[in-house]
């Protein structure tokens, strides 16, 4: 088992898979610690490129063999 890995569990979006332009799009993600360390400061962002759209968060700690969400973040998308 290495030493340091962390891989997404899950994401969730609300209002789900469909957002008008404009509107705001609400992300959160679990991350889940596979790893013998535990983690600290974990950096999770969400982006769509071709938006030119992004959101960052950190995650303080996750415990070796545990999952943690990070904070919601929110993509506001343009409203073109």
């Amino acid at each position: 088992m290495p030493r340091h890995s962390v891989d997404i569990e899950d994401v969730s979006f609300s209002p789900g898979s469909t957002v008008k332009a404009g509107r705001s799009l609400l992300t959160t993600v679990l991350v889940e610690n596979y790893g013998e360390k535990d983690q600290e400061d974990v950096k999770v962002t969400v982006a769509i490129p071709e938006l030119g759209v992004s959101a960052s968060e950190f995650i303080d700690e996750i415990n070796k063999d545990d999952s943690e969400n990070a904070p919601e973040m929110f993509l506001q998308i343009p409203a073109t």
